[in-house]
């Protein structure tokens, strides 16, 4: 089994400006499904857990399903996030707002 972590193909995304953040994190998931997004130590555990781009994508969607479901009201409404937690939870949080339509503030 190959360990996608030290995969090398990986297919770069264009640097032109022409993609957004959800942009970027929906060609990540299409052209480098199975590369290797987040490592994280597993609790109690001397384990490594990776989560690869397709799986980042798919919980920023489901995140985004559960900050806005059915997406009601208007876009681009301001939103902030002020939380302490791991940096996977985070970022999916963040990414979610961003595929929820609406606009996040940090």
């Amino acid at each position: 089994m190959v360990d996608s972590y030290h995969q090398s193909c990986i297919n770069y995304p264009p640097l032109d400006g022409s993609l957004s953040l959800p942009g970027l994190v929906e060609f990540n998931a299409q052209y480098n499904s199975d590369v290797t997004f987040f490592v994280y130590d597993k609790p109690d555990s001397s384990d490594l857990v990776s989560i690869s781009h397709s799986d980042f994508h798919q919980a920023c969607r489901r995140a985004a399903q559960a900050i806005r479901p059915g997406c009601p009201g208007a876009d681009k409404e301001v939103v902030a996030l002020i939380c302490n937690s791991d940096a996977l939870l985070y970022q999916t949080v963040f990414m979610g707002i961003i595929f929820a339509g609406l606009i996040v503030c940090t």
